[in-house]
């Protein structure tokens, strides 16, 4: 229905979008490990070079473990896109709850939040 040409562009807009959905989790994921488990609890005196390498390093095994854990989806649902909501329907609740709580409720506290997470 599309000429040639706009194809190809649109094409390469969803290749761009999904790229940078994936680069995004791949960066949060590894700032997280390194700022929050890496240099408080394991190397506190580890260096931004070291915090690098190590962020590497965990975006390498973050991508390892999804490529295992495709085979483990398919047994579970025939589509990812059910997949992915039923994984989001059993974390949203708590989250909405610590997240509203913390702010509605003044006597609300890290601990609480932290119980109800888990």
């Amino acid at each position: 229905m599309l000429p040639t040409g706009v194809v190809g562009l649109l094409v390469a807009a969803t290749l761009a979008a999904a790229m940078s959905s994936i680069d995004s989790v791949a960066t949060a994921g590894a700032s997280l490990f390194c700022l929050d488990i890496y240099r408080p609890f394991i190397k506190p005196e580890a260096t931004e070079q070291q915090l690098v390498h190590v962020g590497r390093i965990v975006i390498a095994a973050m991508a390892i473990l999804t490529v295992i854990w495709l085979p483990i989806i398919t047994v579970l649902s025939d589509q990812v896109f059910v997949y992915i909501q039923s994984v989001q329907a059993y974390l949203s609740p708590p989250i909405f709850v610590a997240y509203f709580a913390g702010i509605l409720w003044p006597r609300a506290n890290e601990r609480g939040a932290m119980s109800c997470l888990g």
